[in-house]
């Protein structure tokens, strides 16, 4: 018998037993040998912990959940606590001070330690029942009974570390009303009907990204763009494209524009191709916009309009204008994205109005859910280990109300 079992052994997991007191019997149920697996991937193994801008602006799902809990607790605080020195980069984002994801993971573990958690690794959980007021938690290992439960099994994502969807299958068993689907977010574009593309495939070019739907644009980012394939589809990743990825699901006919030139207005730019021209008319089209642009991105626009059999000196006036048109604004209609194995983050997940302040389940008394496993998820940039540490925290609050609430009317 524990007084809770906490199903996960991911962030939010691990930040929830982190923050639980000593006098209670907490286990920690991990279906992966080892606790934290997904947890060591973070920021590529540096481990981007949180981010200094903090605002809704970076998050998708059920909003006003998280604008209420959005000051309450956040990454710094579990930080401060765990005693893990932490450094920012110049866009804001945190990291443990030796950048190494491992030390936040052994952070995590000390804490746990200290309040005698017992980590139940190589165990799946399969179901779970109440009876009475004690949870049945049927795992791969036996039957394990307590008396409060967190579900914080994650998405879908990463299905590699164990992050298959399980989770959710087991809360809708339990009457849970969730997202009537799930998409994977923070994850590659694929691209329809562009014979061309694949040319560029493992290249990174930098460009202002925008998202439009409709002509209405409903996203813009900056930063470098890596053409890339799903399958056989060619497709456009990197950061940038990873956070506009999180609107395709809310939107119809999606285009992700890009200007390779953001620095230049159409005018100038121009100017500049035609000094270009000037300088380079014996030599190939190919070689027009090598220098201004990546070569080999530069072949790739002018064959996608067409202008590539020619010398730079035959090449006239109005194909300079749509030159520089295709420069500032190259559009991409995109048909999908990359799988559940290729996205950082599950949206979708559990509704907020099934939950009450501290992420209970409102019908189910005792079962709480935390992290990703919820209808939240947030850009590239260390948003999503924000919310897991919140979540956590919250979860851990909750759970300590109602342990205690519970052991006073069984001493009644």
């Amino acid at each position: 018998m524990y007084d809770i079992l906490i199903i996960g052994g991911g962030a939010s997991g691990l930040c929830c037993g982190a923050m639980l007191q000593g006098k209670y019997k907490i286990g920690i149920v991990e279906r992966n040998f080892k606790v934290g697996k997904k947890l060591l991937l973070t920021g590529n193994g540096k481990c981007n912990l949180t981010n200094k801008n903090l605002t809704l602006d970076f998050y998708h799902g059920d909003l006003k959940l998280l604008e209420k809990n959005f000051k309450n607790k956040d990454g710094m605080a579990l930080m401060g606590k765990l005693a893990l020195p932490i450094i920012f980069d110049q866009q804001g984002r945190a990291y443990p001070h030796s950048k190494t994801s491992s030390c936040v993971l052994d952070a995590l573990r000390m804490a746990l330690k200290k309040n005698s958690a017992e980590e139940i690794t190589d165990c799946l959980c399969e179901r779970i029942y109440k009876k009475g007021n004690i949870f049945e938690v049927h795992t791969s290992k036996g039957i394990l009974k307590s008396k409060a439960v967190v579900m914080a099994t994650g998405g879908k994502s990463y299905p590699k570390t164990g992050s298959d969807g399980k989770g959710f299958e087991i809360l809708k068993s339990m009457g849970v009303k969730l997202t009537d689907k799930f998409y994977p977010s923070l994850c590659p574009l694929t691209v329809k009907n562009d014979k061309f593309l694949k040319s560029l495939k493992g290249l990174r070019a930098g460009a202002e990204c925008t998202a439009v739907s409709g002509g209405k644009v409903v996203g813009r980012q900056i930063g470098e763009v890596q053409f890339s394939a799903v399958g056989e589809k060619p497709s456009l990743s990197g950061i940038c494209i990873f956070n506009l990825s999180t609107l395709y699901p809310k939107y119809n006919n999606f285009k992700i524009i890009l200007d390779f030139c953001p620095d230049f207005n159409h005018q100038k730019l121009v100017k500049t191709l035609l000094n270009i021209k000037g300088a380079r008319k014996d030599f190939p089209a190919e070689e027009l916009l090598s220098g201004l642009v990546n070569k080999r991105v530069g072949q790739y626009l002018l064959k996608r309009l067409g202008i590539n059999n020619c010398n730079c000196e035959n090449i006239s006036y109005n194909q300079i204008e749509q030159i520089a048109e295709i420069l500032k604004n190259c559009d991409f209609e995109i048909d999908g994205t990359g799988d559940f194995d290729m996205a950082q983050v599950t949206a979708g997940g559990v509704l907020a109005g099934q939950l009450d302040e501290n992420l209970q389940v409102k019908k189910i008394s005792g079962l709480f859910v935390c992290g990703e496993i919820i209808n939240i998820n947030g850009d590239c940039g260390g948003y999503n280990l924000e919310w897991a540490w919140k979540s956590g925290q919250l979860v851990a609050d909750g759970a300590l109300k109602y342990l205690e609430s519970f052991n006073d009317k069984e001493n009644r």
